[in-house]
């Protein structure tokens, strides 16, 4: 099946075939996830869903409404789906939108009932540390850990895992390693390629933090928080010049996103 898309103002309206339900969930899913379009990621799921009624699309639309800031209706809507057909998967969609919309101890309600309902998937305990990250009085680590038992390929396991060693001097080796391993297994991600750099700033590794600050930038396609950190490296190298470009840039680009 073809697609185009026509730009109407800051939207896109998906023109194809339209009784494909598939083709507009997977429309929706670029809109919300990639554009940030959410009135018109909604608009497609509900084109989706009228054209296969038996499919339940709430938890798409319940994260879609909690990512425009509709939180209370959006949660809402995912427990609906859950009460109906409780199912781990979507617990851990749940927990993700909680996350999202602030509301950590619920985050950590719905990733414990994905564990309960599948022990031995690495996802569930991935979210349950993703909410523990949230309680600075609790350790997520353990979780990571398990994930990554579960599932050796777990890469936002072994991300998440790396970020959390890497801010301790006496297990920043460990942490090296885990982002080491995370990006072998997703060269493009970009939050672990920017924690990596940081590690090897605190290692003394001048010419590797540098390279990697860099691909961080770019991939993160310059995130301010990118070129904050690197202009603290450049700053303690000596390069002040370079630093204060790397902060103009992140004026720049902050105030153009």
């Amino acid at each position: 099946m073809s697609m185009t898309h026509e730009d109407v103002g800051s939207s896109r309206l998906f023109v194809g075939n339209t009784g494909d339900a598939t083709a507009w969930t997977r429309y929706a899913d670029l809109l919300r996830d990639e554009d940030a379009e959410y009135d018109d990621a909604l608009k497609a799921y509900a084109r989706a869903q009228a054209l296969d009624p038996d499919a339940d699309y709430r938890l798409k639309i319940g994260k879609t409404l909690v990512l425009k800031g509709m939180t209370d209706e959006g949660l809402s809507l995912m427990r609906q789906s859950l009460q109906d057909r409780p199912r781990s998967h979507g617990y851990c969609v749940l927990a993700d939108a909680c996350l999202t919309a602030g509301r950590v101890d619920d985050a950590f309600a719905a990733a414990s009932k994905a564990i309960e309902l599948r022990p031995g998937w690495a996802e569930a305990h991935f979210m349950l540390g993703e909410a523990l990250s949230e309680r600075p009085s609790e350790s997520c680590v353990d979780s990571y850990r398990k994930a990554i038992e579960l599932d050796g390929e777990c890469q936002q396991a072994w991300a998440s895992l790396g970020r959390e060693l890497v801010a301790s001097s006496d297990t920043v080796r460990e942490g090296v390693e885990c982002l080491k391993r995370a990006l072998e297994l997703n060269e493009h991600d970009g939050w672990s390629r920017a924690y990596y750099a940081n590690a090897l700033r605190i290692l003394g590794e001048a010419q590797r933090a540098d390279e990697n600050y860099r691909r961080a930038i770019q991939t993160l396609n310059g995130l301010p928080d990118a070129y904050h950190w690197y202009a603290g490296f450049l700053r303690e190298q000596g390069r002040t010049g370079e630093a204060e470009e790397m902060e103009r840039k992140a004026s720049t680009d902050s105030l153009t996103d």
